[in-house]
C-alpha cells in the first residue's frame, strides 16, 4: 500500500453485503413456500378426483355387469337355472368386480302362484328350493318379490328363495327401481350370504317384457318381469387398497338412508377410528356423491405419507441457507480486503511452486522417454495436428522407417490408402473425447509400411497431456501370424454356421406352416359360429313367434304347428353347436378364465348328477356314485369341472342300454409327485374301438361305434379336454373289460 493511498474500511462493505443477502433470502423462502403449499394443494384435489372415479367406476362396471345379464334373461324368456349359469361361466365376474358377490334373478310372484313357483323351481335343478322371509321372518303381505336363483350358487346359497319384499329397505329399492326403470341401491344392509356381516347392499336393475322400457310409467309397471340383482359388499367393492392412491389419503365413505342419516359404509386403513379428522391433516375435504339413486358421503384428507412427498422445509432450509451464504460472503469480503498483503505473499509462493512442477514434468518427460525406447511394443506419440514428435525403436522395425524419417511424418501415412479418410473422421472422433481405449474393437485394422505393404496390427490409445494440448501415445502390435489362423478357424466357423442355419431354417419353416393352419382353423371357427349366431336368433324368434300364434289361433292346419316344432327344435340344436365351437375357440385361444377354488368332490359330483337326472330317469338308466371319503377335495373352476362331468354323464346315458347302469368313482391318487383326485365314470354301452380311444377328444370326431345316429357333433369332449387341461389336469378313455367305456378325469388336489 502506497502512503498517498487511504486506508479502507471492510467491515462496511461486509455489513452492507450481508444485510442485502439476507433481504433476497427472506423473499425467496416466502415465494418457494407459496408455491409448495399451491403444488400439494393441487396434488391433493387431483388424489379427491381420482377417489371419486375410482368409487363411480366400482359401481358402473357392476351395473355393467347386471345390464349384460338382463341382456340375457331378455333373450331367453322364461329363463331355467342351467342356461342362466352357462351364460354367466364365460366372464369371471367375481374376479373382474371385487365386491360382486353374484348376479341373480328376482321375480315379483303373486301369492297364489308361489306354490307353483316352488314346484318349478324344484324341477329345474333346485330341489330344497323354499321361499322364506328376510331374517326368518313373514313373507310380504302383498306379492313376494322372489330370488329364484343366483350364481355362483355355492356362495349364495342362503339367499335363494328369499323375499325381497319382506324388508321395507330392499323392497323400496326393487319399487323404485322399476318405477323409474333405472338401477337402484337399497339402503345399508347386512346380506344374508355375508357370515362377516359387513355393509353392503342389492344392486338391482328391472326387467321388462319384451325386453324394451317403456316412457310411460303405467307401461313399465304393466310390463315387469321382475329384476336382475347383484349382492354387493361395501369392503370388498370399494377397498381402500385398489382405490383412490394408496397412502396418500385417508378417507370415509357414509351412505345417507332416507332420513338423510348418514351410515357408515367403511374407512381406510389410514383413519381406522373413523372419519378421517381434518385438523391432524393439511388438507382435508368432502364430496358427496349420486349412485344408483343413493347419495354417498366421502370424507376425506391428506396422510402423512402424502405431506412427506412435498419439501414443507424447504424454504427454512433456503432461509437458513441464504443466511448462511450472506455471511460467509460478507467474511470473505471482509478477508479479501483486509489480507491484500497476505494475498500477494500466497501468489508468489504458488509461483515459486509451478517452476518447481514443470522442472519435475521435465524430469518424467526424460524417463517416459526412457521407457519407450525398452518397450518392445512399436510407440508413437501424436500431437493434436496427428504429428509424430516421437518414436521408438520398436516402431522403427515395424514400419522400416528411420528414426529421423518418423519425427514430424503425419500418422495418416502408417494407414492404408483406402482406410486414411476413414481414420481421419475416427481420430477427429477421440480428439472430442480421449480416453484410452483399443482402436478397431471388433474388427480388423491394418497398418502401411515405408514400401507400401500392408499387415494387420491392433492399435492402443491413450491420450498425453502436454502442455496446454493433449497428444495421443499409440500403441502398435503386428499380429500378422494370429490373423493367419483367425482367418483359417473363421472358414470352419462360417461353414458351420451355414450347415446349423439350413437345418433350423427347415424346423422353423415346418412349424410356421402348422402354427399358421392351426390358427387359420381357429380364427374361421370363431368368425364362422359369430356370424351364424345373428340368423339362428331371428330364425328362433320367429318360430317362438309362429308357435305362439299357432297356438292362439283358431282353424290352423296341425302340420303348420308341426313345422314351426321342428324349426324351433332344429334352430336349438344349431344354436348349441355353434354355441360349443364358441366355447372350443375361446378355450384354444385361451380367452376363457377360470377361478381356481378348493371344492369338495362330494359337491361337484351332486351337480352333475343332478343336471342328468332327468335324462336317466327317462330311460330307467341307474345313476350311482361311489366317494370312498366325503371329506375329498380339489382346487378347481366349480362351474367348468360340473359341466365336463355333465357332458361325459350325458355321453355315457346316450351310449348305456334302457335299464342300464352308469357309475360315477372318485379318490385320491397319491402315488404321482403331485397328489391328483381321480374320478372315473363307467357305463356299460356300446364301447369305442381301441384305435379311437385317444382321438375321441378331437374337434369333430366321433366313434365309428355311433354311426347308428347316438353320437353329437364330435366337439363336447374337445372342450372337456381342453377344460381340464387348463386347469393341469388329465382326460383319457379306456375299455372297460366287462363292455362299455371308462372316462378318466384326473384334476389337482392343490
Amino acid at each position: 500500500m502506497s502512503k498517498d493511498e487511504k486506508p479502507s474500511h471492510p467491515w462496511r462493505w461486509a455489513l452492507l453485503v450481508l444485510v442485502l443477502g439476507l433481504c433476497i433470502t427472506a423473499w425467496r423462502a416466502s415465494v418457494l413456500h407459496d408455491q409448495v403449499h399451491a403444488l400439494a394443494g393441487e396434488r391433493f384435489t387431483q388424489q379427491i378426483d381420482r377417489l371419486e372415479t375410482d368409487i363411480q367406476l366400482r359401481f358402473d362396471r357392476t351395473i355393467d355387469a347386471l345390464r349384460g345379464a338382463r341382456g340375457v334373461v331378455d333373450a331367453h324368456g322364461e329363463i331355467d337355472r342351467y342356461t342362466f349359469r352357462k351364460s354367466l361361466a364365460s366372464r369371471n365376474l367375481l374376479t373382474e368386480l371385487p365386491g360382486l358377490r353374484g348376479i341373480g334373478v328376482i321375480e315379483p310372484v303373486h301369492p297364489r302362484d308361489l306354490e307353483a313357483l316352488i314346484g318349478r323351481e324344484r324341477l329345474d335343478g333346485a330341489p330344497d328350493f323354499a321361499v322364506k322371509g328376510v331374517g326368518g321372518g313373514p313373507l310380504s303381505a302383498g306379492s313376494p318379490y322372489i330370488i329364484r336363483f343366483v350364481e355362483p350358487l355355492a356362495d349364495n346359497r342362503a339367499a335363494v328363495g328369499l323375499d325381497i319384499a319382506s324388508e321395507t329397505n330392499r323392497k323400496a329399492a326393487a319399487d323404485l327401481s322399476a318405477q323409474r326403470g333405472e338401477p337402484a341401491l337399497t339402503g345399508v344392509i347386512t346380506l344374508v350370504q355375508d357370515n362377516q356381516q359387513r355393509a353392503g347392499a342389492l344392486l338391482l336393475l328391472p326387467v321388462y317384457r319384451g325386453g324394451g322400457v317403456s316412457t310411460d310409467p303405467e307401461a313399465r309397471a304393466a310390463s315387469l318381469h321382475g329384476w336382475v340383482y347383484s349382492p354387493l359388499v361395501y369392503e370388498e367393492l370399494l377397498n381402500p387398497a385398489r382405490i383412490g392412491a394408496q397412502g396418500m389419503i385417508r378417507f370415509g365413505i357414509a351412505q345417507l338412508n332416507a332420513k338423510g342419516e348418514a351410515q357408515a359404509v367403511l374407512t381406510s386403513q389410514e383413519s381406522a377410528a373413523g372419519t378421517p379428522a381434518p385438523a391432524l391433516s393439511r388438507f382435508a375435504t368432502t364430496r358427496t356423491l349420486q349412485i344408483a339413486n343413493q347419495t354417498f358421503v366421502v370424507q376425506a384428507a391428506s396422510t402423512a405419507l402424502f405431506e412427506a412427498g412435498f419439501d414443507w422445509l424447504g424454504p427454512w432450509r433456503l432461509a437458513l441457507a441464504g443466511g448462511v451464504v450472506s455471511l460467509l460472503l460478507a467474511l470473505t469480503i471482509w478477508l479479501l480486503m483486509s489480507g491484500r498483503n497476505r494475498a500477494l505473499a500466497t501468489a508468489e509462493e504458488l509461483t515459486q511452486s509451478l517452476r518447481s512442477t514443470y522442472q519435475q514434468m521435465e524430469l518424467a518427460n526424460q524417463r517416459m522417454k526412457t521407457v519407450l525406447e525398452a518397450s518392445p511394443f512399436g510407440m508413437l506419440i501424436a500431437d493434436e495436428k496427428g504429428s509424430i514428435t516421437l518414436a521408438n525403436a520398436a516402431a522403427e522395425h515395424i514400419f522400416g522407417y528411420e528414426k529421423n524419417e518418423l519425427i514430424d511424418l503425419p500418422i495418416a501415412r502408417l494407414v492404408p490408402v483406402a482406410a486414411r479418410a476413414h481414420h481421419q473422421t475416427r481420430m477427429a472422433e477421440y480428439k472430442a473425447a480421449p480416453t484410452p481405449r483399443r482402436m478397431g474393437a471388433n474388427r480388423r485394422l491394418s497398418a502401411c509400411r515405408k514400401d507400401g505393404t500392408e499387415f494387420p496390427v491392433e492399435v492402443g490409445l491413450n491420450p498425453l497431456p502436454v502442455g496446454k494440448e493433449t497428444a495421443v501415445l499409440v500403441t502398435v502390435l503386428d499380429i500378422t501370424e494370429r490373423a493367419q489362423t483367425d482367418d483359417e478357424l473363421s472358414r470352419y466357423r462360417q461353414d458351420l454356421e451355414a450347415m446349423v442355419a439350413e437345418r433350423t431354417a427347415e424346423a422353423v419353416r415346418a412349424k410356421e406352416a402348422a402354427e399358421r393352419a392351426n390358427a387359420a382353423k381357429t380364427v374361421f371357427l370363431t368368425n364362422m359360429s359369430h356370424e351364424l349366431r345373428t340368423p339362428l336368433h331371428a330364425v328362433l324368434s320367429f318360430a317362438r313367434l309362429g308357435q305362439k300364434r299357432v297356438t292362439e289361433s283358431v282353424g290352423v292346419p296341425p302340420k303348420l304347428a308341426q313345422y314351426f316344432d321342428r324349426i324351433s327344435a332344429s334352430g336349438e340344436r344349431l344354436l348349441a353347436l355353434v354355441s360349443a365351437l364358441l366355447d372350443l375357440s375361446a378355450l384354444e385361444q385361451g380367452q376363457r378364465h377360470f377361478q381356481l377354488t378348493p371344492v369338495a368332490v362330494q359337491d361337484l359330483v351332486a351337480n352333475a348328477l343332478e343336471n342328468v337326472r332327468a335324462a336317466a330317469n327317462a330311460r330307467a338308466i341307474n345313476l350311482r356314485s361311489e366317494l370312498p371319503d366325503p371329506s375329498l377335495t380339489a382346487t378347481v373352476d366349480q362351474i367348468g369341472i360340473i359341466d365336463v362331468l355333465t357332458e361325459v354323464l350325458r355321453n355315457a346315458i346316450t351310449f348305456s342300454p334302457d335299464g342300464g347302469d352308469v357309475v360315477l368313482r372318485a379318490a385320491l391318487q397319491s402315488d404321482s409327485e403331485q397328489p391328483m383326485v381321480r374320478i372315473e365314470i363307467v357305463d356299460h354301452g356300446i364301447g369305442i374301438p381301441e384305435s379311437e380311444l385317444a382321438s375321441v377328444f378331437d374337434a369333430f370326431t366321433q366313434s365309428s361305434s355311433t354311426e347308428t345316429g347316438a353320437g353329437g357333433k364330435g366337439l363336447g369332449l374337445a372342450i372337456c379336454r381342453e377344460i381340464v387341461s387348463a386347469h393341469g389336469g388329465r382326460i383319457s378313455a379306456h375299455a372297460n373289460e366287462s363292455g362299455g367305456t371308462c372316462i378318466c378325469i384326473e384334476l389337482p388336489q392343490h
